[in-house]
């Protein structure tokens, strides 16, 4: 009887755990049926936003300005003032220092251009007056080794012949010898020539300055007083136009 009993317990035990297990599988499904289903979640790729390219600015050319070229002004020729000269007393002759022949004549004008030195209104062509032309250097120092005198212009111009004498004659040395008389026809102009000697002269200048129209040496104390006839047309005047008192031989370059 002890073993029908045991059996029975088995048998109720194993009824107890099935109805155990059924009651959990019902359960199980209950809250499976009766439970919200899960929200699906769903992968979303993650956009990565595009980075526009990194422009680099294209550098502008610096623009160098255009420098014109600076204008240099055309500088007029630098006039060199006349120097003054201050007058002196004397003789304005050949030989003489500059002073004599301020004092006779006034000031040297701007058409000056030292060592010559002109006395007679300044302008275009010739006018009537003196140039003189001394041997260079301070104009208080050296002397006039050549004067030119224009005569009178204008229509039938210059000096008649004893006119002419008179006047360039003027400004010899008071010790002037008379050697030769010496008449000119040359292509370039007529005239003649008168030639003299002077000791005053030849003590005045040194040797190497008397030379005549080629550039040789012609004797100290010799100098020539030249007379130019008017170049008339078509035929030449009777009058003179001009003479040039020069020491050494004038010769026919002179014309």
């Amino acid at each position: 009887m002890r073993r029908i009993f045991h059996q029975k317990w088995w048998m109720i035990a194993l009824e107890v755990v099935g109805v155990v297990l059924l009651l959990f599988v019902g359960l199980v499904i209950a809250v499976a049926v009766t439970s919200p289903p899960l929200p699906q979640t769903k992968a979303t790729a993650t956009q990565v936003p595009t980075t526009a390219p990194t422009r680099v600015p294209t550098p502008t050319p610096t623009l160098v300005p255009t420098v014109a070229p600076t204008a240099v002004p055309t500088k007029a020729p630098q006039v060199v003032p006349t120097p003054t000269v201050a007058p002196s007393p004397g003789e304005a002759v050949l030989g003489a220092l500059l002073g004599p022949f301020v004092a006779k004549f006034g000031q040297p004008n701007s058409c000056s251009n030292p060592p010559l030195y002109v006395f007679r209104p300044c302008g275009n062509g010739p006018s009537a007056g003196v140039d003189v032309l001394t041997v260079g250097g301070s104009p208080d120092q050296n002397r006039v080794q050549s004067i030119t005198d224009q005569g009178p212009q204008g229509q039938g111009g210059g000096w008649d012949v004893s006119t002419a004498r008179a006047v360039c004659l003027s400004f010899l040395p008071s010790d002037a010898q008379h050697q030769k008389r010496i008449d000119m026809a040359t292509a370039t102009g007529n005239g003649f020539i008168l030639r003299y000697f002077s000791q005053t002269i030849s003590q005045e200048f040194t040797p190497d300055q008397f030379s005549d129209g080629n550039g040789n040496t012609t004797p100290q104390g010799v100098f020539e007083v030249a007379f130019v006839y008017g170049n008339g047309s078509p035929t030449l005047t009777s009058q003179i136009a001009w003479c040039d008192i020069t020491i050494g031989e004038q010769g026919w370059q002179s014309f």
